[in-house]
């Protein structure tokens, strides 16, 4: 197609001198005469044939045109200034009422809390803009931003869409990706997972009562009770109870050492969770801990208990025998040794990396990235599965029982994702509405 002449071009663009002489204005590549509204071609020949018919007769004299085409532009111009500044305004409170929507979702907050969220604005408005001269516009922005309960629901679940597609077009462009599966039997079964993660060398006020507990917890409760046994003794003495073994050296033995072993594996069963960790820093860890084992047994062998606080304050005192905790010990290491043997000689893992041995020796090097980024992509545990249980059941907390299951859904998507949700996006999409 061949470009069209420059002159049509220039009769095409928006002349100054239209506005001066008929009171037009450009709006969105049309002429918009400012006395009717109407609106036509930008071409000197339709704007003046557009003036004589419609404006002509009423203003013969030339110095009563000028004058009202000048106020005709000037009151469009004010009226244009006060639209968009509507506009704007609006804008600004559609896009912090989704910000507003979006602090609820991820702190799985009620819906209701919006109105909690405003009224603490207004209040703390009072006094925290008190000197400044735009106060009253201030407390009039935070007033119209709409936050009722149905209001940030819709918020909410608008932003989930929005999240969902952005996952989704991630997984379509990506080359490779991996899937971390577990289940729920009944998600209020489920304790919440950083509950467990307290620290275990604080100066403790009482003991938990005897319940059933998971493993981390278990080493809680252990490191609890050899902190606390001297007063427990005194305790269940003065009530008249009799415990022989809390006499028994060689149960004492036996219990500092399952407090300090349990202290080691709960550090490894930290360090195995968390974002972010790749299935290889995983198996550094846990090869890492194994070769501690061998270390933690000659510490024993030798009774020297570098590594056991516990039997390390209790031999101060007295001389105990190491033989039946050094043979939990080899157990033990036995055991670690022994984890993975079957996972190292499966013919599902053998064949693969055997495969992938021959491939990378013909594999141009430049493929070798996406080979790596598939290594990568691997979930080395389900830390991502039980970390959304746990959020799952704050965001179904029994006061919550209403949510239907998209919005529990669109709420705990917010939570966990990584993905912000395109808010300005969103805001501009939606018609600004007052307060409700």
């Amino acid at each position: 197609m061949t470009e069209p002449p420059a002159k049509k071009n220039k009769a095409r663009a928006f002349q100054p001198s239209w506005t001066e002489d008929y009171g037009f204005v450009y709006v969105k590549d049309r002429a918009v005469c400012t006395l009717c509204y109407d609106n036509v071609v930008c071409r000197t020949s339709s704007i003046k044939r557009h003036f004589e018919t419609k404006h002509d007769k009423t203003y013969k004299d030339p110095a009563e045109r000028a004058e009202a085409v000048k106020r005709a532009v000037a009151r469009y111009g004010k009226q244009s200034s006060s639209l968009k500044v509507f506009v704007n305004s609006q804008g600004h409170v559609t896009e912090a009422s989704y910000n507003l929507a979006s602090c609820i979702a991820k702190h799985g907050k009620p819906f209701t809390d919006g109105e909690y969220v405003k009224e603490a604005f207004l209040s703390c408005a009072e006094t925290l803009f008190d000197d400044l001269p735009n106060k009253d516009t201030i407390k009039t922005r935070i007033k119209d931003m709409p936050t009722s309960a149905r209001t940030v629901q819709r918020r909410i679940d608008e932003m989930a869409v929005d999240v969902r597609a952005q996952q989704t077009k991630g997984l379509t462009d990506a080359s490779v990706f991996s899937l971390a599966l577990d289940e729920s039997v009944d998600v209020n079964d489920i304790p919440p997972f950083r509950s467990l993660l307290e620290e275990m060398d604080s100066e403790y006020a009482d003991l938990p009562l005897h319940s059933a507990v998971r493993w981390l917890s278990c080493g809680k409760v252990l490191e609890r009770f050899v902190s606390c046994i001297d007063a427990i003794k005194v305790f269940l003495a003065e009530k008249g109870q009799q415990y022989p073994q809390l006499e028994d050296e060689k149960w004492i033995v036996k219990l500092f050492f399952l407090a300090d072993i349990t202290g080691h594996l709960n550090e490894l069963n930290l360090r195995l969770q968390g974002a972010g960790q790749t299935v290889m820093d995983m198996f550094e860890t846990w090869t890492a801990f194994v070769a501690k084992l061998a270390v933690f047994s000659g510490d024993i062998a030798s009774s020297t208990f570098r590594y056991f606080r516990h039997l390390r304050e209790w031999s101060s005192q007295r001389n105990i025998s190491t033989a039946e905790i050094a043979e939990y010990m080899r157990e033990l290491e036995t055991e670690f040794t022994n984890r993975f043997v079957d996972f190292k000689s499966s013919p599902l893992w053998v064949t693969k990396f055997a495969e992938l041995r021959k491939q990378l020796e013909s594999t141009p090097v430049q493929q070798h990235g996406s080979i790596a980024l598939a290594l990568l992509s691997v979930f080395g545990s389900t830390y991502l599965c039980e970390q959304v249980f746990s959020h799952m059941k704050s965001v179904l907390s029994p006061i919550r029982s209403r949510l239907t299951t998209d919005n529990s859904e669109s709420c705990l998507q917010l939570k966990v994702t990584n993905y912000k949700p395109q808010i300005r996006k969103l805001s501009k999409e939606k018609q600004g509405q007052g307060s409700h």
